[in-house]
């Protein structure tokens, strides 16, 4: 792509993330209250579509060989990646609603190691498979069974 196009290129998905967040959101709160789903399977399906789906769109942006068909893939990833604020979003305020701000910040402060790891570990990936995009492929099955991983520590945890 070029430089041009990059900038849109660069916030589609995170549109498209803003976007699937409500909708997924309204949808979950019609399987709440209308088709009579408790909270608990409301907030599994939610990190299943998540954790899981987004995962599995990950691992096909390491097969697709058209850039727009990965670009694509990508999207919907992101769009995935949304029902979490359905699950984990809310997660804190079911626990402990008065402390749910306080609880939210250190998540969150956790949650971004990975920010500060995944960049030296894609690279390192990357650098140690150069060939073919197996390096992204090694480092979008990582993301994958990291994602697979934490969802079933959600499933075994929240009853």
């Amino acid at each position: 792509f070029d430089l041009r196009s990059a900038g849109i290129l660069c916030t589609l998905p995170y549109v498209a993330l803003f976007f699937s967040a409500i909708l997924f959101g309204k949808f979950f709160e019609y399987l709440e209250h209308q088709r009579g789903w408790s909270v608990t399977n409301v907030r599994r399906a939610a990190q299943f579509s998540a954790y899981f789906c987004s995962g599995v769109g990950l691992v096909l942006c390491g097969y697709i060989h058209n850039k727009m068909g990965a670009y694509a893939a990508m999207i919907m990833t992101l769009v995935f990646f949304g029902s979490n604020q359905s699950g984990l979003g809310c997660v804190w305020t079911d626990i402990a609603p008065n402390y749910s701000s306080s609880l939210n910040s250190l998540g969150n402060t956790i949650g971004a190691i990975a920010g500060i790891l995944g960049p030296i570990v894609v690279a390192w990936c990357t650098e140690t498979w150069p060939e073919h995009g197996e390096g992204w492929r090694v480092a979008f099955f990582l993301t994958f069974f990291l994602s697979c991983g934490s969802l079933l520590l959600w499933f075994a945890v929240v009853k």
